[in-house]
């Protein structure tokens, strides 16, 4: 999976969503094996949508950017909504032919 891709897939994400680290691998044509350390290369890369990208059950990573809490910010600014701790499942995409999540 390179930088470019991962680069569009990010870019694919509207404001006020978000998709899980597997969701951007799978759609940028990753493996499952990427995704553990996407959070990580996302810090290295410096995308300005990096922040839209969570765990898969909708919580905030505690390494996320090196500032989990500014991502909540951001997001909750862009209008997702939380609640117990984790992003509205109804504001998150997926990879798939009908997905804007997509390369």
């Amino acid at each position: 999976m390179d930088n470019e891709r991962l680069t569009a897939v990010l870019d694919s994400i509207p404001r006020g969503s978000w998709a899980s680290y597997a969701d951007v691998v799978l759609a940028a044509g990753g493996t499952m094996a990427q995704a553990r350390a996407l959070n990580q290369r996302l810090g290295r890369l410096g995308h300005k949508h990096a922040h839209r990208v969570l765990k898969g059950d909708g919580t905030i990573a505690a390494t996320a950017l090196g500032d989990p809490d500014a991502v909540r910010r951001k997001l909750k600014r862009e209008g997702v909504r939380f609640e117990k701790g984790r992003a509205a499942a109804a504001a998150r995409l997926r990879p798939g032919p009908a997905s804007a999540l997509s390369v």
